[in-house]
């Protein structure tokens, strides 16, 4: 994320993931990762905080929780913030992808 990975964004994410931003908005692989093509975001600080991982289905599933630091820059109007993720990873074709994700801006 802090990079723009975009080829490494895309081999962590399922092509049918589903992300719902901390605007209510939901996006699919490709908006997500068009983003990061643009460089419409631009993420300069990432703390992560707190993080919690729950597996499931003897392993092959995960959900997990994050609480994060974040600053940055999304389509030129600056962020800063304390943001919890969860993130549902599961394995496809041998591997852990990332099937859903939720953002949420933590209130002060």
């Amino acid at each position: 994320m802090l990079e723009s990975n975009v080829a490494e964004l895309d081999a962590l994410l399922s092509d049918r993931v589903v992300f719902t931003g901390a605007n209510g908005v939901v996006l699919r692989k490709e908006d997500d990762l068009a983003v990061h093509r643009a460089g419409s975001q631009k993420i300069t600080r990432y703390e992560p905080r707190e993080m919690l991982i729950e597996l499931h289905n003897n392993g092959a599933s995960a959900v997990v929780s994050l609480r994060v630091e974040l600053e940055g820059a999304s389509a030129g109007t600056p962020f800063a913030g304390v943001f919890r993720y969860t993130r549902m990873w599961t394995i496809e074709d041998h591997v852990f992808r990332i099937v859903a994700a939720h953002m949420s801006v933590e209130s002060p």
